[in-house]
């Protein structure tokens, strides 16, 4: 009882740290009791209130580049196709199954390849159409997942030919990309461009290093090179290299040529955390002594230059799993809440072990109601939920 106080008293006043000592004393003892249950509680709560306090605080400094607007083209005739197996893409979500896709493959590459780049033309040319249809009748997932489609047969084809395609899509404005892609965007868009784009990073580099690119979107490229560096370890120095050119074109750049985007580049410190990038210690020092860091991500310096120097594993195995399209189709259906029939989080009173659930809530997962990117975490970590529950590790 005297710690469940504790509990109650260090969380109402914001130290979250004090809080968790004492919880974690409690449930050693008592890990069953209704005071561990109520202090878990508490707990939950103080850090989600000290993850929004910390969000607001830092939206003060945040730099963001300033997106092109989408250009909103008169366009409503569905585009001409070489393939009639190209228009499944337009009446089929995740659910269209192996045997299409298998028969989609098999058709004669070079043509096939010229009618997904002309589907991701089309997803920028009539987006003023399809947004109007969504506005009008709701997101219908058999008719807006067409250009996801593409993006992902492509990179099942290992079609480098269409790396410009695919970044010309990407270099579209924010909404466009939450229109047509959404979660997917932070969540598996890296898995078709690392089958891309591996052997293609000067181009990776360019589009990065270009102005007003979307955040998520130069994200989703860093991604496949910490996926690189683990794959295959023997390109690390190639990887470090690419970073290097990166921090130091931020570091060489103003304001006013719009790439220094903070949240873009606290991601690249937490992808060169996880492959022990330590030798661009000095040069993300200089990041930091520019001001230009969303620590909310990251971490302060003091933070990261311990994470960089400790002997601590991750919590999570930050390499990916590489499946083939039908296989990632499934994993998507069958573990993101969005299409699982009962995607609510679950109540805490459902949970016997309360500890557990304080666990289990941040184990990744995809979220059913839309969040911000930006905002907190709702398991209470204190990051952003682009860097925690909504960036699953597959």
């Amino acid at each position: 009882s005297f710690l469940r106080c504790a509990v109650l008293y260090f969380s109402a006043i914001g130290d979250i740290e004090q809080a968790e000592i004492r919880y974690e004393i409690m449930h050693q003892l008592a890990p069953y009791a209704e005071e561990t249950k109520m202090a878990m509680e508490h707990l939950y709560m103080a850090r989600m209130k000290a993850g929004q306090m910390r969000f607001e605080e830092e939206q003060k400094n945040r730099i963001e580049v300033e997106t092109k607007p989408q250009a909103i083209k008169a366009i409503t005739k569905v585009p001409e196709f070489n393939h009639s197996e190209t228009t499944w893409l337009y009446t089929n979500g995740l659910y269209i199954g192996s045997e299409k896709l298998d028969k989609i493959l098999s058709l004669p590459m070079d043509t096939l390849v010229q009618d997904l780049e002309t589907v991701l033309q089309d997803s920028i040319d009539r987006y003023g159409y399809f947004n109007d249809l969504v506005e009008e009748m709701g997101w219908d997932e058999e008719q807006m997942t067409f250009p996801v489609h593409a993006v992902f047969l492509l990179g099942e084809l290992g079609a480098s030919s269409s790396l410009e395609s695919i970044f010309n899509m990407l270099e579209q404005s924010e909404e466009y990309l939450e229109l047509y892609f959404g979660d997917f965007l932070t969540s598996v868009m890296w898995e078709p461009l690392y089958k891309i784009a591996s052997n293609n990073l000067e181009v990776c580099k360019r589009f990065v290093c270009t102005p007003g690119i979307y955040t998520f979107a130069r994200s989703a490229v860093e991604d496949v090179l910490e996926q690189l560096a683990l794959h295959q370890p023997e390109r690390r120095s190639e990887v470090l290299d690419w970073y290097a050119d990166v921090i130091c074109f931020m570091l060489d750049s103003t304001l006013e040529d719009n790439v220094i985007d903070s949240d873009f580049i606290a991601f690249s410190i937490c992808h060169l955390a996880d492959i022990k990038g330590i030798e661009l210690l000095p040069q993300i020092e200089k990041l930091f002594e520019r001001g230009i860091v969303s620590t909310g991500i990251c971490g302060d310096w003091k933070e990261v230059s311990k994470a960089f120097h400790g002997n601590e594993t991750n919590r999570y195995d930050e390499k990916r799993t590489i499946l083939p399209i039908a296989e990632r189709y499934d994993q998507i259906v069958t573990t993101w809440a969005g299409y699982k029939e009962s995607s609510d989080t679950p109540e805490m009173e459902d949970h016997e072990d309360s500890f557990d659930y304080l666990e289990s809530l941040e184990t990744p997962y995809i979220s059913s109601k839309k969040i911000g990117r930006n905002e907190p975490c709702p398991c209470g970590s204190g990051k952003k939920y682009k860097k925690c529950c909504l960036n699953g590790k597959s």
